[in-house]
C-alpha cells in the first residue's frame, strides 16, 4: 500500500516498511521522504466482512498535506 499526495509528488521514498501482524491481521506502513515528510498507516480487513476494512493515517511533517488512497477494489464471485 502506497499514499499519494502533491507534497510527496515525484519524491522517491528514503525509507519504506510494511509488516502483517498475523495475530491482529494489522497491515502497518512506515514511509519516510527527505526532510520531514511522511506517514504511518494502519489496516485492518476483517474476516467476517472483508467490505469494511479500518483505516488509520498518521502523517508525518509541517505541511498540510492532501491524501490519495488506492485500495483494489474487492471482486466478489
Amino acid at each position: 500500500m502506497m499514499l499519494s499526495g502533491a507534497t510527496m509528488e515525484g519524491l522517491e521514498p528514503v525509507s519504506y516498511q510494511q509488516e502483517l501482524g498475523l495475530r491482529d491481521i494489522l497491515i502497518k506502513t512506515t514511509v519516510r521522504y527527505a526532510g520531514d515528510a511522511g506517514y504511518d498507516a494502519e489496516l485492518f480487513c476483517s474476516m467476517a466482512d472483508p467490505s469494511l476494512p479500518a483505516f488509520r493515517l498518521t502523517p508525518h511533517g509541517s505541511t498540510a498535506q492532501e491524501w490519495r488512497l488506492d485500495i483494489p477494489p474487492h471482486r466478489r464471485p
